[in-house]
């Protein structure tokens, strides 16, 4: 799944590809085609990878999202989990990072 969603990164003509691999809809899938940028969540090992291989997949990933090419989801453990470790390990930095939890992309459930 990282590799589809990666490849979307890299080429927006494979979007297509990274919606059928999440068992979308046909209906859902057009709509995430036209309307915006995909869905992700990423969590702590992404930003992790990301921190220390800043050409890694992963790192493209987080871009991605900053750059508004992707729409990262999250829930309030995912949250506190990756601000936990981005704080632990002190070549990281939680700071370069916090802006992309943005509240308007907040999962609070069903």
């Amino acid at each position: 799944m990282l590799r589809a969603v990666a490849a979307a990164v890299a080429s927006p003509a494979s979007r297509a590809t990274t919606c059928s691999a999440m068992s979308m809809s046909a209906e859902t899938r057009r709509q995430s085609l036209t309307t915006g940028p995909g869905e992700v969540v990423l969590d702590t090992n992404v930003f992790v990878a990301a921190g220390f291989n800043p050409g890694s997949h992963s790192a493209r990933l987080v871009e991605a999202v900053r750059d508004g090419r992707l729409r990262m989801v999250w829930d309030d453990a995912t949250h506190a989990e990756i601000e936990h470790v981005m704080r632990q390990i002190p070549r990281l930095s939680w700071h370069r990072i916090a802006d992309l939890f943005r509240s308007e992309d907040r999962f609070a459930g069903f």
